[in-house]
């Protein structure tokens, strides 16, 4: 539904861990975090950490900002 995104340059390893955070800056053409698009751009941060085990990625979890893009996608919101 987000189709563009870029990495924001804090990246953080230690070990087998790697955190970083990625800003999305696009305009949803359907359903998404079950918000309706409204056709308007939109901009969230999510925080994402991977583990690594072998080389490979084993565990993946993220922290996305809901509350900022409730506030850009619902009808009654005026920009």
């Amino acid at each position: 539904p987000c189709r563009a995104h870029r990495a924001d340059p804090r990246i953080v390893a230690s070990g087998d861990h790697v955190a970083c955070r990625l800003v999305f800056d696009c305009t949803p053409q359907r359903e998404f975090l079950g918000f309706s698009p409204n056709g308007e751009r939109l901009s969230f941060a999510e925080h994402v950490f991977y583990h690594f085990r072998e080389g490979r990625i084993a565990a993946v979890s993220s922290l996305i900002d809901r509350a900022a893009i409730e506030a850009q996608l619902r009808p009654d919101t005026a920009r």
